[in-house]
């Protein structure tokens, strides 16, 4: 994955092929190395089986597709990317790798995204030319575009976060993480992608939800979101940094400085987090002995202070209503316009003319016309669909606006499109298996803690997020980890079989 991301990114076929192939010989290697293979859960066989069918009636819908070449492209590369489940799965085995996949996908991912930083504010090491063809001052390297660069790095923040909420991680770990969150974060904000922020924000939410402390995890992400938004005001006070397509002579006076002062919040944020995570076990263990003393001080009066001070809030509301009231009448009618503004922005379909951080507060842009588009495909073949590689032409016969494009910038809405309803429900086949697997691990341990394993449902709800707007899935080495990090939610941990192990032996060792 890792080699892919440096490489390009892996959207082209000798990239995913080259993935696919070498994850496929790692699997059978594994294999071939084990006297026994362990047996799948029914999630990960759902994921499977979706995904190999799916790469199937990718391949035959080259039949009825006006470009075969282009489902053919598209069924190598959904085979590819089973082979690459079949790796995860295979190398997860019983389950005990876990932990060590959730720490190596979040390392390689971290390491791609810090060197998207390194790139821009270290411009005297020239690891990649300061502007793109297509781009232009938005950061895509390594991975080639700047969409996927962002929800990679988005992925790795989300990982981050997880691992260092985690009480069972060591604290090195956890520290590590937490400290590259301002970089991976000033990341993000040089990619100046809105479907990024947009996966961050999902992310951070199921993260959340899922944990099995919300509290700890919502106490260290704030601990490592106050030096990342630091990180961030920094760079965006910096022109040169963030949106000036002539600022090289700039950087390398600028670059340095800040990517020092990011070395230094990401310091703050390790003991930030494990800081507030010790304090917040600290609490948790004092309760704990005093429950075991049979001692709750003050819990007969919480629920009158409690009740208390809803009742100031609400006195201090009314007193306060009348002044408030023209004050915030003016902000909600501000901010009903805003939405009106950016509604109508998006419906007009024209490509957005905004440039560096303007662009990060604006709706405009092609993506209402393509997925116009992708509708009208979808309804005229709406059971099997136009078939893979349809959309373009379509595209060039219908659109509004001059924008070239290959896809519809949606993974939902084009599979709909050149794969019809039959796709669309094999694809969400697959999504649900991993749903599943998101809610076993939030009810009991599975092959990971159940800390982590909600660090992967935030990670791969980021990821889902980013190819429902956009052609995340087709950049091989960004679909890979998700990949990979779906895995962990597909295996249950398991013990050791023996070939003459008894079903009650298995059972003592939490085979079910």
């Amino acid at each position: 994955m890792l080699a892919t991301a440096l490489a390009g990114g892996g959207y082209f076929p000798a990239q995913y092929l080259a993935m696919g192939i070498g994850a496929l010989v790692g699997a059978a290697l594994l294999v071939a190395g084990r006297r026994a293979v362990p047996r799948l859960t029914r999630r990960a066989g759902v994921a499977l089986v979706a995904m190999l069918v799916l790469g199937g009636w990718v391949g035959l819908s080259s039949s009825w597709s006006p470009d075969s070449a282009l489902a053919v492209q598209g069924f190598q590369r959904q085979i590819a990317y089973a082979g690459v489940l079949v790796f995860g799965i295979v190398a997860l085995g019983r389950g005990h790798g876990a932990r060590g996949m959730i720490v190596a996908v979040w390392v390689a991912l971290t390491v791609v995204a810090v060197l998207g930083v390194m790139s821009r504010l270290l411009p005297d090491l020239d690891l990649a030319p300061l502007m793109d063809d297509v781009g232009g001052y938005r950061l895509g390297w390594p991975v080639s575009y700047w969409n996927a660069q962002g929800a990679l790095s988005v992925m790795a923040a989300i990982l981050a976060v997880a691992l260092a909420a985690d009480r069972r991680t060591h604290v090195v770990v956890r520290g590590l993480a937490a400290a590259t969150v301002p970089l991976v974060s000033t990341g993000i904000l040089l990619t100046v992608s809105r479907g990024s922020v947009l996966a961050l924000v999902i992310g951070a939410v199921v993260l959340v939800a899922l944990a099995r402390r919300p509290l700890h995890a919502a106490a260290v992400a704030v601990a490592c979101a106050l030096p990342s938004g630091a990180a961030i005001a920094l760079a965006s006070s910096r022109p040169s940094v963030v949106d000036d397509p002539m600022a090289r002579p700039a950087l390398a006076d600028v670059g340095p400085t800040l990517f020092a002062e990011l070395v230094g919040l990401g310091v703050v944020a390790a003991a930030a987090a494990i800081g507030a995570l010790a304090f917040l076990l600290r609490i948790e263990e004092v309760r704990r002995r005093e429950r075991e003393r049979g001692r709750r001080r003050g819990s007969r009066w919480t629920p009158v202070v409690v009740l208390g001070a809803v009742v100031l809030v609400l006195a201090g509301l009314l007193v306060g209503a009348s002044r408030l009231d023209g004050p915030a009448a003016n902000r909600a009618s501000g901010a009903r316009s805003f939405v009106e503004t950016q509604r109508k922005a998006f419906l007009e379909a024209t490509p957005s003319d905004e440039s560096g951080l303007s662009r990060l507060g604006s709706a405009s842009g092609s993506r209402s016309d393509l997925y116009r588009v992708a509708l009208r495909e979808f309804g005229s073949s709406p059971v099997w669909g136009d078939g893979v590689g349809a959309f373009p032409r379509r595209w060039l016969r219908e659109r509004r606006t001059p924008q070239p494009v290959a896809n519809a910038h949606s993974l939902f809405l084009e599979s709909l499109a050149d794969t019809g309803v039959v796709g669309l429900a094999i694809l969400l086949a697959f999504v649900g298996a991993i749903g599943w697997g998101a809610v076993v691990a939030r009810r009991r341990p599975s092959a990971l803690p159940r800390a982590q394993s909600a660090g992967v449902a935030g990670a791969l709800a980021a990821f889902l997020a980013s190819c429902a707007i956009d052609w995340t899935w087709q950049m091989g080495a960004v679909t890979a980890a998700a990949l990979l990090l779906s895995a962990t939610l597909l295996v249950d941990r398991r013990g050791p079989r023996g070939p003459g192990q008894s079903d009650a032996g298995r059972r003592s060792v939490g085979e079910p």
